[in-house]
């Protein structure tokens, strides 16, 4: 990656508004004829310039949520172990099961829901037999 590129994702976006102001104030917005040659070269370095923008934020924005959604892993498999009794085995089950409830897919959402309560079901059946085997040595 080129250092102006590097230098650029560091920068805070500018809005509409600023953007105006600033292409108004260099004379730019008289340039915009976009059946000049150097009309056209604006429109394509404003296209790749709000392209750029939008792939920068859409990162940020992906980032964020997977994130949150870590978080919220992280917290239910500490609450999994901490208040219900799981192991590391069974937290395993229950985890794959929450992240096919988390992400639905309209193509596979029904079997998603019927794999997660199989994986439910087993981690739960798990639990139950090394608790029975506890209780009964």
């Amino acid at each position: 990656m080129s250092k102006e590129k590097e230098q650029n994702q560091e920068m805070p976006a500018m809005s509409r508004p600023q953007k105006r102001k600033m292409y108004k104030q260099f004379g730019l917005l008289k340039k915009k004829n976009r059946f000049t040659e150097e009309g056209r070269e604006l429109y394509d370095r404003l296209r790749q310039e709000g392209l750029d923008a939008h792939e920068l934020n859409t990162k940020r924005m992906l980032d964020s949520i997977g994130d949150q959604l870590q978080a919220k892993l992280d917290s239910v498999k500490k609450t999994w172990k901490k208040d219900f009794g799981y192991n590391d085995e069974e937290i395993k089950l229950l985890e794959e099961a929450w992240v096919m409830t988390s992400f639905k897919d309209k193509e596979t959402y029904r079997a998603d829901k019927k794999e997660a309560k199989r994986l439910t079901k087993e981690a739960n059946e798990l639990k139950t037999k090394r608790l029975d085997a506890g209780n009964n040595s």
